[in-house]
């Protein structure tokens, strides 16, 4: 599986100017891309996505280009963006939305992922944290969600902002996570001397079900909280 925020940045590059495109989506890999599947059955934002990591010998900006002249030659409405680092190019069409994202990898070329969505089964949308037993903080903003349904298996990845202060939001989880029946929950703090602050983990389980959350102060608070359920 990619890493939350790549997932994140794959649910974000995809804000487009011209919804209800006629054209179907892009369905071949970009030339120049090899491909190999890394998620499927994921929601993000009502989609439900497919994701395949991509690598390709070129350069980024020739791949991006040469997609980019297919997908527009084809009918298809095309945005191009840059997401914290990724060069992110994203192609709408009548039922779905497919959206590329490549980093350089050096003298290797460019690597990244592919990702197709569609409208989100009943099942995925029905995947919270409120189903999983997650408790989020009071006031807190919602940045961003992407949640799986892999053979039954159910898991949500949010990013949240929050503006109480992470000691406070420490205390909050381990007290909430106890009182809802999480056990082995364990929290340690880390000093990034890099960063000028510190990193809060904080993990626990219940039947099946496992959370991870990592706090850290930046402006407000951000918070990033997995929650899935074990094999």
């Amino acid at each position: 599986m990619p890493s939350p925020s790549s997932l994140l940045f794959l649910a974000l590059g995809c804000c487009l100017a011209a919804p209800g495109s006629a054209q179907p989506c892009p369905a071949a890999i970009p030339p120049g891309l090899s491909a190999v599947p890394v998620a499927s059955n994921v929601a993000s934002a009502g989609l439900a996505l497919d994701i395949r990591q991509v690598q390709g010998k070129e350069d980024l900006a020739t791949i991006l280009d040469r997609t980019e002249q297919q997908w527009r030659k084809a009918g298809h409405a095309v945005r191009r963006d840059t997401t914290a680092g990724w060069q992110v190019l994203s192609a709408l069409g009548g039922d779905c939305l497919v959206t590329l994202q490549l980093v350089p990898q050096g003298s290797k070329g460019s690597y990244g992922y592919l990702s197709r969505g569609r409208k989100a089964t009943a099942a995925l949308r029905a995947v919270t944290p409120a189903t999983l037993g997650v408790p989020l903080p009071p006031g807190s903003k919602l940045a961003s969600s992407v949640a799986s349904n892999d053979d039954g298996r159910r898991g949500v990845t949010m990013a949240l902002h929050s503006r109480m202060p992470v000691p406070q939001l420490r205390q909050f989880y381990m007290q909430q996570l106890a009182a809802g029946g999480w056990r082995a929950t364990r929290a340690h703090d880390i000093d990034d001397r890099q960063r000028g602050a510190g990193l809060t983990f904080i993990t626990a389980q219940r039947d099946r079900r496992q959370i991870s959350i990592v706090i850290w102060p930046d402006g407000p608070s951000q918070i990033i909280l997995t929650a899935v359920e074990a094999l």
